[in-house]
C-alpha cells in the first residue's frame, strides 16, 4: 500500500472512532435526561441507542406519568395562589370575579 492509502485509512479509523464516541457520550446524556424526567433507572436501559430509533413504551409510559404529576402540581400551586390572592382586600371587581390571580406573587 501506498503511504497516502495507509494516511486516508488512518483517518477514516480516526473519524469512525470519534463518531462512535460521540454517539455513546449522547446515549449516556439521553439516558440521564430521562432519569431527571422521572423515567425509571431499568426503562431508561431500554433507550435504543440511536434517536431514530423508535422509544420503547416503558419510557414513553413513564414520562406520561411525569408530565401528569408536574400538571398536577401546576394546578396545585395555581390554586394555592388564588386562595392565597382572595385574601388580599380588593382583589376582586364590583361583580366578585377574581381581577388577576397571575399577578399577585
Amino acid at each position: 500500500m501506498r503511504l497516502r492509502q495507509v494516511q486516508r485509512m488512518l483517518r477514516e479509523e480516526k473519524k469512525r472512532s470519534v463518531r462512535e464516541n460521540l454517539d455513546k457520550q449522547r446515549h449516556i446524556q439521553r439516558k440521564a435526561a430521562l432519569r431527571e424526567k422521572g423515567v425509571s433507572t431499568q426503562n431508561a436501559e431500554l433507550l435504543p441507542r440511536y434517536p431514530r430509533e423508535a422509544t420503547p413504551t416503558p419510557i414513553l409510559r413513564d414520562l406520561e406519568k411525569h408530565q401528569e404529576a408536574q400538571k398536577a402540581l401546576q394546578q396545585k400551586q395555581l390554586r394555592k395562589k388564588a386562595w392565597k390572592f382572595s385574601k388580599v382586600p380588593g382583589c376582586f371587581s364590583k361583580k366578585g370575579h377574581v381581577v388577576s390571580v397571575l399577578s399577585y406573587g
